[in-house]
């Protein structure tokens, strides 16, 4: 079993078509004012600003002026612990006409300066363009703030001397200890310590190194003046390179020594080897004989590594203080409403167990953050299908982003149609749970059997069982096996049940692939029966085929026989039972690597495994669908991918006993089978003859309960050169027409293919074109896939041009899927008339689906802009923009109907010989012409063969955006002359 994810119906995702604003930004900027919260400072502070309707608005812009693009410089300040900044209430700004000054708004909201030494971000609104201010945050009792590395001037330490003044005994931000500086860091003939640069603003990202390594190296020693009285001192350390551990220590003048931290480690790995930036603090007394002996000396020295002491900035402030070291850890917000699919709104309250926290959160697949999102000040109502990213705000700390999806899919009456890749609910209103089913006829119903998986787990709990008339809606008969059912039922894992009906015995007989609930090698098969389809089905055993008498690579931990007598294992597996003949069979996948084809025996509860044979070896394929259409039996199959959805293939055989009979596999439908896999096919047999069903899981293994299906028509009435062609093309619903029982099909038609096409970049060898090339398969059963456009960067857009203007409906995108790495895209979709003026008519940015999605459109536009903002590794969540790509776009819009104008012929005499037609079509495509009687007809040109009576048809296929038009005749004499 394989695969995840669920994809939103593309009807109920039509988007309301709306203008894109010229500066997202701008959006981004709008923050909601908050409640004020105990301990925290709340509000804005603002050269002119307003709170109105609860926006906070910033200071009026002339609107002439240019828009900013970004700040001249940083903004770095500094407060004393407690107190609000002094942010400076205009800024300087670049714009496309210069340099320029302007208000700005910051955002407080959520602040207490509380923790010294913390660089604390504040952003603000600048003519909607997001500031960042740096907040330095000291004790107000300091006398010593050095910004280590050799420079006199830094950000921060401007910022906090500009607050402290003359209480700050260090003028400048670092200088080097001599004859006439009364302080500084020791480096006699510039043996000691080396200067560590950057142009960062950030006071850990520069410092000092002492020079040497291990047991060689110099100590960093900084020479303070200090009077009698107890400090706290506080020191900040950054790992630059690799790693090291540190003893820090304050030594008074007559050589007594107050450690500060032993043994501190830090390193650009993390975790264990220690942060990688970190500070500690300690407090130490200065005796009056101290301070008369000579100045305190802060020293550091390296511990048991090979590295060399650093430092990056320190702090002295008198009296005891107390300073929070730890890193400031804000909890992630917690949702009241669990995701999942509900059927109606829901009310959800987002919650933090930090302190003084505000949240915000955004809809749109966007990260939320203080400067993009809404301010979360009471209930969010979801009433459609969304994700909320929602992060917590405390002291200027973000906590991790939490996303919570939302699937809401009302429960409609009764069906009209099979709903593709989203909830379908039983006549009860409750989600179908027949994962990994099969379907069985037994007079005029319908009966699916399949996975209950309400539970979320693999674990196996019950099999259920639904009945239907019209395939479409289903209603719950019971569950036919449970765990409690026998024994061995009770800690284990069942899948893809199958059920035949054994005519001699009169017996339903239930097939499914047994594991334990531990691990998946046992790999047996297992079988039950009933006296009728819809009864309590009894277990009757699990097993290997040939166990005890054939031998096999792979080891079964439940084997008893005390030899390596394990037989074939059976994973993945289908039955099929030939209408004509009665027979059943069994295709299973046997290993990691081959499948095995049984005959069922013994009223079809065991299988012929010494007749058995190996199909498709070495080729990893799995969950096998099997059909009988004519006189050949196809085999559709997955590759394996875990729970993602691959490229599924067929192949066929007129003699299912022959193991040389088969073809070679190939593929159908899309390289991910339309995000699906294989586990049965569904034989339809209605007024209007015999159909045939892919039915396909489209799973969700974060919540198996929401796992979806996938049901198309295969149509078989193809070749492939060689033998019989099978074709299955994608539908978002599937419908059956009252009259013959046969599937109905949208109407809709392609207009994107073979359309030209433009991207943003592209990689050499695949071009934007290869997007609108028709070719949706992947050849590859590992690895990347076969045919894709790809961009060199991301962002990134892609647009196809589709010759005129169309009234579309939806966009189907299949995705650039790389086996062991699938990844998901946040996207939007634009349609535009112009190519220059676009419209948003889809926005998937919170889209979590790899491999394949649909999306519902509506409006009237030439072009057609798919526009991606990330791309990520759905396994580890990194991005993933090496795997970016498209491996076809389909557009699809509404036809227009067309009519023919074609003017009644006058008679002619047959010496005339020929003539030309001018038959119009109202689309303006080209028409054909069909003639009988005493004429011919070669392209638009009539040839006269003999006296008589001759008619001519025009018509117009349709196509490309139009449906075929009424045809029209003309007759006319042909007469001697």
């Amino acid at each position: 079993m394989t695969m995840t994810s669920r994809r939103p119906d593309p009807d109920r995702r039509r988007a309301q078509e709306t203008p894109i604003p010229a500066s997202a930004g701008a959006a981004r900027a709008a923050w909601r004012s908050a409640r004020g919260r105990r301990g925290a400072i709340v509000g804005t502070v603002a050269a002119a600003s307003a709170v109105l309707a609860g926006m906070l608005v910033p200071a009026a812009a002339n609107a002439a002026d240019p828009a900013p693009t970004s700040l001249v410089a940083p903004v770095t300040v500094a407060t004393t612990t407690g107190k609000a900044p002094g942010l400076p209430a205009q800024v300087a700004v670049n714009t496309a006409a210069g340099q320029q000054s302007e208000a700005v708004t910051w955002n407080l909201t959520g602040y207490t300066f509380s923790r010294a030494y913390q660089t604390y971000s504040v952003v603000g609104n600048v003519n909607g363009l997001a500031v960042t201010a740096q907040v330095e945050v000291v004790p107000p009792s300091s006398v010593y703030f050095v910004d280590s590395g050799m420079n006199a001037s830094t950000a921060a330490y401007d910022s906090v001397s500009k607050v402290l003044g003359d209480s700050l005994q260090n003028k400048v931000a670092d200088q080097q200890f001599t004859g006439s500086a009364t302080w500084g860091y020791v480096n006699d003939q510039n043996a000691y310590v080396a200067q560590r640069g950057s142009t960062s603003t950030d006071k850990y990202a520069t410092g000092l190194y002492a020079l040497g390594a291990g047991s060689t190296s110099k100590p960093i020693i900084y020479d303070l003046p200090l009077g009698a009285g107890t400090y706290t001192v506080t020191a900040g350390f950054q790992e630059w390179w690799n790693n090291r551990d540190l003893n820090v220590s304050m030594v008074a003048a007559d050589g007594t020594t107050t450690p500060i931290a032993t043994g501190l480690l830090i390193s650009t790995a993390g975790g264990s080897l220690g942060p990688s930036k970190t500070m500690v603090t300690g407090q130490f007394t200065v005796t009056p004989a101290q301070a008369a002996a000579g100045d305190e000396k802060l020293q550091v020295t390296i511990g048991g590594q090979s590295g060399a002491p650093v430092i990056s900035w320190f702090g002295i402030a008198a009296g005891a203080v107390s300073i929070d070291t730890a890193p400031y850890v804000v909890a992630a917000p917690t949702a009241n409403v669990a995701g999942g699919v509900y059927k109606d709104a829901q009310k959800v309250t987002l919650q933090t167990t930090t302190p003084n926290s505000v949240i915000y959160y955004t809809t749109d697949g966007s990260t939320a953050s203080a400067t993009n999102g809404t301010l979360a000040s009471g209930p969010i109502t979801v009433s459609q299908s969304e994700t909320i990213d929602a992060v917590a705000f405390s002291d200027g700390t973000a906590s991790k982003d939490t996303q919570v999806a939302y699937d809401i899919e009302p429960d409609p009456a009764s069906y009209a149609a099979i709903p593709n890749g989203r909830t379908w609910y039983d006549t009860s209103g409750n989600p179908i749970q027949a994962h990994g089913g099969g379907v069985i006829k037994v007079g005029s119903w319908y009966y699916w059997i399949g996975e209950n998986k309400s539970d979320n787990t693999t674990k196996f709990s019950a099999l259920s069982m639904y009945k239907s008339q019209d395939l479409t809606n289903w209603t719950f008969d019971h569950d036919v096996l449970t765990a409690s059912s026998a024994a061995a039922l009770a800690d284990c894992n069942i899948e893809r049940p199958k059920i035949v009906y054994d005519a001699q015995t009169k017996t339903f007989v239930l097939w499914a692939h047994w594991e334990r609930a531990s691990d998946y090698s046992a790999s047996h098969l297992m079988v039950a029966t009933s006296s009728s389809v819809d009864g309590d089905y009894t277990f009757q055993h699990d097993f290997r085929p040939g166990a005890g008498q054939v031998t096999s690579a792979d080891a079964d931990p439940t084997y008893t026989g005390g030899d390596d007598l394990w037989g074939y294992g059976s994973r993945d597996f289908t039955v099929y039972q030939d209408p004509s003949s009665g027979e059943a069979y069994i295709v299973s996948t046997q290993n990691g690597t081959d499948m095995r084809v049984y005959r069922l025996i013994d009223g079809d509860t065991d299988v012929d495994w010494q007749d058995s044979y190996v199909l498709f070896a070495g080729q990893r394929r799995e969950a096998p669908a099997l059909v009988k259409v004519g006189d050949y039996y196809f085999v559709f199959t997955s590759s394996q991918s875990g729970w993602y959805p691959n490229q599924a293939m067929y192949a066929y055989t007129k003699n299912i006993a022959d193991p040389n009979g088969w073809s070679a596999l190939k593929p159908v439908g899309n390289n991910t089978t339309f995000y699906s896999q294989p586990t049965s096919i569904v034989t339809v047999q209605a007024k209007g003859g015999t159909q045939y069903l892919y039915a396909g899981d489209h799973w969700n293994p974060e919540t198996l309960g929401a796992s979806t299906y996938v049901w198309l028509p295969l149509d078989f009435t193809g070749t492939d050169g060689a033998g019989p062609g099978v074709s299955m093309s994608y539908q978002p619903t599937l419908g059956f027409a009252s009259k013959t029982g046969l599937t109905t099909s949208p109407a809709v038609q392609l207009v994107s293919q073979g359309k030209p096409a433009t991207a943003s970049s592209t990689v050499a060898g695949h071009p934007a074109g290869d997007a609108v090339d028709g070719n949706v398969f992947n050849l590859n059963t590992s690895g990347d896939d076969t045919n894709f456009f790809q961009p060199s960067t991301v962002p990134y857009t892609w647009q196809v041009d589709l010759g005129r203007t169309f009234d579309l409906s939806r966009v189907d995108l299949s995705w650039r899927s790389y086996n062991g790495s699938e990844t998901y895209s946040g996207y939007t979709v634009e349609g535009s008339t112009n190519g220059t003026d676009w419209t948003r008519i889809a926005s998937r940015l919170a889209n979590r689906s790899t491999g394949f999605t649909s999306d519902g459109l509506s409006g009237s536009y030439r072009y057609v802009r798919v526009s991606v903002s990330k791309v990520v590794n759905d396994h580890n969540g990194n991005e993933a923009d090496w795997a970016a790509g498209l491996v076809e776009v389909q557009v699809y819009a509404i036809p227009v109907a067309q009519s023919i104008t074609f003017r009644p012929l006058h008679d002619a005499a047959l010496s005339t010989g020929s003539f030309a037609l001018s038959a119009v079509a109202s689309s303006g495509e080209p028409v054909s012409y069909t003639a009988s009687g005493t004429c011919t007809v070669s392209g638009s040109t009539v040839q006269l063969t003999a006296v008589g009576t001759c008619k001519i048809t025009a018509g117009q296929a349709g196509g490309d955006g139009y449906t075929a038009a009424s045809s029209v005749t003309r007759p006319f004499d042909v007469v001697k002359g």
